[in-house]
């Protein structure tokens, strides 16, 4: 029986021995891999000092492209919109970006997913190898004690979201197979297009002001930054975004913005022309040209 007992208490030994190895290692990889995700992009930043930066969801992530602004306007800045990114990890998305760098103005994608308080079940893996740090833990913790065991117990945060930010990304990630983020300064343009006709399902009512933009707000009137936040052309909306004129300051609405299905690649998301016109009202709307509008083709035919 004593023999049994030590064998297991070795065993559990070296579980635990392996475990701590195992999140030091992925922790590393994390922090110094090929980028995984734009967190990875924006952490490894230091002493950018831009007009702008873009924040939001996918909605940000394929709808603005910085390299068109630069081109027309001459202004630098970045698109850091993550997929299913909601405004509480876009928050902290800024947080970290100013932690070594500076903006100017700050564009905020927003939404019916306003009405989201609480972390996204998938925006919210991207920032989980770095629960470690002070600043993220401190966002997270009052959200439920799950944080707190993946901030405390070593590697099983990466053993349990295996899929997101497991063995797969970190190895393609050490061998040095990442995203090439500023080639398109983070703009992800897509390229399809919306064929059918569909019914857009109408949104919950937003019925609360939102945590996470609070303290969007107050961070960037610390800072002295602009802030704006819009809302993305969406096909055929139904629903009441009102009350975001209510909760949120410098709001300007581009939901109806564009109509033309071609231009979509489904009922949320514009294809690269619909990006590329959509970017132009957000150069209309909040800078200065220095290229004429008229060199634009795409947005001169699509508005004819």
């Amino acid at each position: 029986m004593k023999r049994f007992v030590t064998y297991i208490a070795l065993l559990l030994g070296i579980l635990v021995l392996l475990a701590f190895l195992l999140d030091a290692l992925y922790t590393k990889v994390y922090n110094t891999g090929a980028y995984r995700n734009k967190i990875m992009w924006v952490r490894e930043m230091e002493g950018e000092a831009v007009d702008y930066i873009l924040l939001g969801s996918s909605r940000m992530n394929n709808h603005i492209d910085p390299t068109q602004i630069k081109r027309e306007t001459g202004k630098d800045g970045f698109n850091l919109g993550v997929n299913a990114f909601s405004i509480f990890e876009s928050h902290l998305m800024l947080k970290e970006f100013l932690k070594k760098n500076t903006t100017k103005m700050v564009i905020v994608q927003v939404d019916s997913r306003y009405r989201q308080t609480k972390p996204d079940p998938i925006g919210e893996k991207s920032w989980l190898p770095f629960i470690y740090e002070p600043y993220v833990y401190e966002e997270f913790e009052s959200y439920g004690t799950e944080y707190k065991l993946y901030k405390h117990i070593p590697f099983y945060r990466f053993q349990k979201f295996e899929s997101r930010i497991g063995y797969r990304d970190v190895i393609t990630s050490a061998l040095g197979k990442g995203h090439v983020y500023n080639k398109l300064s983070g703009f992800d343009p897509r390229s399809q297009v919306l064929k059918r006709e569909l019914t857009y399902r109408e949104d919950k009512p937003i019925v609360q002001e939102n945590t996470s933009s609070k303290k969007m707000i107050e961070l960037c009137k610390k800072h002295n930054i602009k802030l704006i936040f819009v809302t993305a052309p969406i096909y055929k909306f139904k629903g009441d975004l009102a009350p975001l004129r209510q909760y949120l300051p410098n709001y300007h609405d581009f939901k109806d913005s564009i109509r033309q299905r071609e231009l979509f690649s489904d009922q949320i998301h514009l294809n690269a022309k619909g990006a590329e016109l959509f970017t132009g009202q957000i150069i209309d709307a909040f800078f200065e040209r220095e290229l004429p509008k008229g060199k634009n083709t795409i947005i001169q035919d699509t508005l004819q």
